[in-house]
């Protein structure tokens, strides 16, 4: 048996989303690559806010990589997000940082339980993020998305045991 996926689309905004619910590794025609952890590198408004607002929404912030105008956010030991403001982002590419009102990707995380999705999706919320859609509840899926102040979208799920 090789991958097990599960098409979800979201009406709103008619994005569709492909979940990995079981796989035996061993089949795919592929191997692990040397890579060993993962740096999103995200451009924003106000680093002292978003410092914050990660703070408050649990997570750890790794000083070693953060300074007046970035900040290293932990989001588990093999993925960061390094957050840095628009002329630091800016120095890194070629072109134009993207306007907060347009979208290039979704961070989706797998969270560890459906009350985990809704824990960090309420603090967000509380916190200023925006609502994108409510809660979804699926026969194999808990879901919830939103915005955060720099209009990054976050989709936060927990994939139920597959029967």
């Amino acid at each position: 048996m090789g991958a097990v996926l599960r098409e979800v689309t979201f009406l709103e905004n008619n994005l569709t989303h492909y979940y990995l619910v079981s796989c035996d590794w061993s089949t795919l025609p592929y191997t692990y690559s040397v890579i060993t952890s993962v740096f999103l590198n995200m451009p924003v408004t106000n680093v002292a806010q978003s410092r914050e607002f990660f703070q408050k929404l649990g997570f750890t912030l790794n000083d070693q990589f953060s300074g007046e105008d970035n900040v290293c956010v932990v989001v588990n030991p093999s993925i960061s997000l390094m957050l840095m403001n628009h002329d630091k982002f800016a120095g890194f590419i070629d072109k134009n940082v993207a306007a907060r009102n347009t979208s290039e990707m979704i961070l989706s995380f797998q969270c560890e339980s459906a009350e985990e999705v809704r824990r960090l999706a309420e603090k967000a919320f509380m916190l200023g993020a925006r609502k994108i859609n409510e809660s979804e509840d699926s026969d194999f899926m808990f879901s919830w998305a939103f915005e955060d102040l720099d209009g990054h979208l976050w989709d936060l799920f927990w994939i139920k045991n597959p029967s």
